[in-house]
């Protein structure tokens, strides 16, 4: 038999009596679990390929991995996993359950040489050295000792485990393409500075019963087991996600109506509401309020500077609505690609095409630049001055992420078990508060080379930051703390501990202390010690120059590799170091048979691309290597390429846990919120916005598309099919016309009754706004148009029986008529806002032809008349037709009506039924 038919992939027969064998032995081929697979099935089947069949001596082939692409090694001591895009690549490369053929078969399995399962279409595979290769002579000459005899504790192939040389030529020692040898072995144990190293699978029952620091107890105490639910093969369970609070949800004005019609401004003021928390009508409302505050802070700072009063420029008083109007402009402008590059100042142009009518109908250009002015997030008299005790530079742009982490927290009913930590970045290019470090220069940020940078904690799973810390040089001193990273994982973690049971708080978000994952700006022993003393679980990538303490480098993978080095690829999959150490807790229980007084450190040490060390404290319960199949392109166009990813227990947990800052980041890029301003804290405050949008769409998601929800809502199954969530564009689309267009007097959300400008009107003009919002409520779809099931509710409400909402529309004629100017202003009874112009009929102030509506499809009076007409006006009974006193319509009355109808369908929703 020839090479090509050794290697040829077996018919559907032969697999389907392989798998067969395969289960016959004892394994599962149904479940993602690695199962090793017996050898001597092998044998069996000589149709299968050589390298399944042939003894561990044989060398395979390394020609199938031609059409995987180079990958190239670390260019510096970043991450080793450098980037959100290939954790997301790594994260993908589950087999899919489409894959033809594979779909039989584990992706994961154990791996060794002899034994490696590759694509049964013989596509592309795991790395082997090639089958032309010889392994040079023995340089006894030079002292190299034969292969055979070598201390080779982790079964590291000849073609990868190779001898070095001094200068002079003497022979050194053997070791890995990075450099890693292994520790010499010393009464049976590997061990150095307290670390004892392992080379093949590590499992903690284990190393507990054979560390003689606990043999006089290993018979009473319990093995610790970390990450509770967790396993290999599923590193996220549902048991360790986080879950909002439903009910409270429902306390605060969600229901099923207002999940179905897609509501983004909801899930937005949930987390900056629009009132104050004491003035929304919901008993103990646990939210923090924001606009409210921002709206005191901007008034009191317009008039320290002077605006308004007998001397200073005219300066109209601040009020929620334009403030809300004001971020709605700033997302609306970022939603439409933000292409004025920060001069937003062209959405008001109306010869320009970046004009948008919903900017220019909700604040004028003059009003939104006052108050970009005089917008304040802090108040200047009240807050810490630099050298007094509880100074916060951040002090300027701190409000709106403590708002936001805050009513996160309020509306989580359980908070996950897995947290990730990074940093999160926004660009300026000004200077911030002298002396304290917050505007600095900014490396490996696409698009961003000097601003601020805050570290956030948020959800491994989902886009819910839990708690922040703004990034400067005026942090807490802690004694021999001197590192920036591990400084701020400590400070963070202690934010969160009032929130775990146990810490005082009267709100418990989590039950046992978390597991975090950072990356290797933030490891250290200094900071994986403490964590491991205070009972948190951690997982980190490891910078080169923060090895474990007093251990050489050279027992770790710490050199890098060159770009496309054959044997550095094939030594990828070779079993990785195991470094572990169980120390015992300063602080202990006084039980000395708990686990509880000790904690556990595991340093896992592999190639990937180039060297990746990985450090954790309290997270892995086992380490052994294995095989993740990943794979891209289509099978129907050919261009299918299936290969093996080296993995192990710590990289995929990392893997599984880190990046949702990343895609938080991404989010935020995506929003494009942001305008051109000296003042370095509004890029900040842009930045937190952005943030709020983000997570405000991740709540609405959950909310519409968890199990648990939409049991709680009691969504039909008919329903979860029609009603898909909104895509991110779609969301935010609709929500930058929201904040457009809010109105309290529409008194759709919660705590808008109690606006001044609601109780100022009359009781007959608050009906008529409750009026209004029912019908508001009924418009769900973009186009304008009602479904079937809409237009049938709405009739039965009003008791119609014809196919119109609203009676004779020519009677608008008489209103239209008996408009008259004022020289007293009065409020308008829509928008509230100073009127010259009332209805004589109706008796209330209204705007007249030329002042456009918040939605700037017609004026307040059409809109006044045509929301009283469709609700059937108490002013003027429609006259019946045929009755003695009604007359055919004349040909100025049809125009009229047809000018009111087209008026009323841009604005309101169509009159009549569509079919």
């Amino acid at each position: 038999m020839d090479n090509q038919q050794q290697h040829a992939p077996p018919s559907a027969g032969s697999l389907d009596t392989f798998v067969s064998a395969i289960q016959d032995a004892g394994g599962d081929t149904g479940t993602p679990n690695s199962i090793p697979i017996p050898r001597n099935l092998f044998n069996r089947f000589p149709q299968l390929p050589r390298y399944l069949t042939a003894n561990a001596s044989i060398l395979l082939s390394l020609d199938h991995v031609a059409a995987e692409e180079e990958d190239a090694g670390a260019e510096d001591d970043d991450d080793s996993v450098e980037s959100a895009d290939e954790a997301n690549e790594l994260t993908e490369s589950m087999i899919e359950a489409n894959l033809e053929r594979l779909e039989d078969l584990d992706d994961c399995v154990e791996f060794s040489e002899a034994n490696a399962i590759k694509d049964l279409k013989d596509m592309a595979s795991v790395p082997q050295p090639p089958s032309e290769y010889v392994p040079p002579a023995v340089k006894t000459e030079k002292g190299e000792p034969k292969f055979e005899e070598l201390d080779n504790p982790g079964d590291w192939s000849r073609y990868c485990f190779n001898p070095s040389f001094n200068k002079s030529g003497s022979y050194i020692s053997h070791s890995l393409p990075t450099g890693a040898v292994p520790v010499p072995l010393d009464n049976g144990v590997r061990q150095c500075a307290g670390w004892t190293f392992l080379y093949k699978d590590w499992k903690m029952q284990d190393h507990w019963k054979s560390d003689g620091l606990f043999a006089p107890i290993v018979g009473t105490i319990e093995f610790p087991t970390y990450r509770c639910m967790a396993t290999q093969h599923n590193m996220s369970p549902e048991e360790r996600k986080s879950r909002l609070n439903y009910k409270l949800l429902k306390t605060l004005g969600l229901s099923k109506k207002r999940l179905l019609v897609n509501d983004p401004l909801f899930f937005y003021q949930l987390l900056l509401p629009l009132c104050r928390s004491d003035r929304s009508d919901i008993p103990n409302d646990p939210r923090k309020s924001y606009y409210s505050e921002v709206m005191r802070w901007t008034q009191s700072y317009a008039h320290d500077i002077g605006l308004g009063g007998s001397y200073g420029h005219r300066f109209k008083e601040v009020m929620i609505p334009e403030l809300v109007h004001f971020d709605g402009i700033l997302i609306r402008d970022g939603l439409l690609g933000g292409s004025t590059d920060g001069a937003i100042y062209r959405r008001w142009q109306t010869k320009s095409p970046a004009f948008d009518p919903d900017t220019s109908s909700s604040l004028t250009h003059t009003r939104f630049l006052q108050l970009k002015r005089t917008l304040k997030l802090n108040d200047n008299k009240t807050a810490k001055k630099k050298g007094e005790e509880g100074y916060e530079p951040a002090y300027k742009y701190d409000f709106i992420f403590d708002v936001v982490c805050h009513n996160v927290r309020a509306i989580t009913e359980t908070a996950s078990l897995d947290l990730c930590g990074d940093e999160s970045s926004w660009a300026h290019q000004g200077w911030g508060e002298p002396g304290a470090g917050i505007i600095a220069r900014i490396m490996n940020k696409p698009g961003i080379t000097k601003g601020g940078q805050t570290v956030l904690l948020v959800d491994a799973y989902r886009c819910r930051p839990y708690s922040y810390l703004h990034r400067h040089k005026l942090h807490r001193k802690i004694n021999d703390w001197n590192a920036a990273g591990p400084k701020e994982v400590r400070l963070i973690m202690e934010k969160i501990a009032p929130f775990i049971a146990g810490g005082g708080s009267e709100r418990v978000l989590w039950k046992s202390k978390p597991h975090s994952t950072w990356d290797n700006h933030f490891s250290g022993c200094q900071i994986l010690n403490w964590l491991g003393e205070e009972g948190y679980a951690a997982t980190m990538t490891c910078r080169r120059n923060r090895l474990p303490k007093n251990v050489p480098p050279k027992y770790f993978h710490t050199e890098k590799t060159a770009n496309g080095d054959k044997v550095a690829r094939v030594a990828r999959f070779q079993n990785p170091i195991s470094a572990v150490k169980i120390q015992k807790k300063a602080s202990v229980t006084g039980d000395p048979t708990s686990p509880d007084d000790f904690f556990t450190r595991v340093h896992v040490s592999m190639q990937s691309t180039s060297s990746t060390n990985f450090t954790t404290v309290n997270a892995l319960n086992e380490v052994s290597n294995f095989i993740r199949i990943k794979n891209r392109g289509r099978t129907s166009t050919g261009s299918k390429r299936v290969w093996g990813i080296e993995m192990n227990d710590a990289r995929a947990l990392y893997l599984s846990t880190y990046g949702a800052v990343d895609t938080l980041d991404s989010m935020i890029r995506r929003c494009n919120i942001g305008y051109r301003c000296f003042k370095y804290w509004h890029a900040a405050k842009n930045h937190a916005l952005a943030l709020a949008v983000a997570v405000a769409y991740d709540i609405y998601k959950e909310c519409l598309t968890e199990t648990a929800a939409q049991e709680y809502w009691q969504l039909t199954d008919l329903e979860r099919k029609r009603h898909k969530p909104l895509s991110f564009f779609d969301f935010r689309d609709k929500l930058s016309q929201q904040t457009c267009r809010y109105s309290p007097v529409n008194q759709y959300y919660p705590g808008d009754k109690n606006f001044r400008v609601v109780t100022a009107m009359s009781k007959e003009s608050r009906d008529q706004a409750k009026r209004k919002k029912e019908h508001i409520t009924t418009k769900a779809k973009s186009n304008g148009l009602i479904s079937e099931e809409q237009y049938n509710d709405i009739k039965k409400k009003m008791k119609l029986n014809d196919t119109r909402f609203c009676g004779d529309l020519t009677k608008i004629k008489k209103h239209l008529a008996a408009k008259e100017s004022i020289t007293h202003k009065l409020h308008c009874a829509v928008c509230g806002k100073p009127a010259y112009s009332r209805c004589t009929i109706c008796n209330v102030g209204l705007h007249g032809e030329g002042t456009r509506s918040k939605d700037g499809n017609r004026s307040c009076y059409m809109d006044f008349h045509c929301n009283t007409y469709f609700n059937l006006c108490k002013f003027d009974t429609p006259t019946a037709k045929g009755s003695a006193s009604w007359t055919p319509p004349t040909p100025n009355d049809v125009a009229e009506n047809r000018l009111a109808l087209k008026r009323l369908e841009a604005g309101c929703m169509p009159t009549r039924k569509r079919r």
